[in-house]
């Protein structure tokens, strides 16, 4: 459901850290429409695509569409190998 929901980032906040909670909130009410931003949201969906993900893999490679920028995330406590920018 938190992958579908990220998946509609444009319309929806989703959350799956209760640690975003208090800048969630903070940010809807300085808001005028009593929302956030599309920017909190692209970061918020992003968390989620990034946490289900490490629920099936140890090991994942995000790459932002826009600006090519990768980063690697890991479970365990190896060593990652850099990560590359455009």
């Amino acid at each position: 459901m938190l992958r579908a929901a990220a998946k509609n980032h444009a319309r929806v906040t989703v959350v799956c850290d209760p640690s975003d909670y208090d800048n969630i909130v903070a940010e809807m009410e300085k808001s005028e429409r009593k929302d956030t931003s599309l920017e909190t949201r692209k970061m918020l969906a992003v968390k989620v695509q990034i946490s289900s993900s490490l629920l099936v893999s140890p090991l994942v490679i995000f790459t932002c569409s826009n600006c090519g920028f990768s980063i690697l995330y890991s479970l365990d406590s190896k060593p990652l190998p850099k990560v590359s920018t455009p």
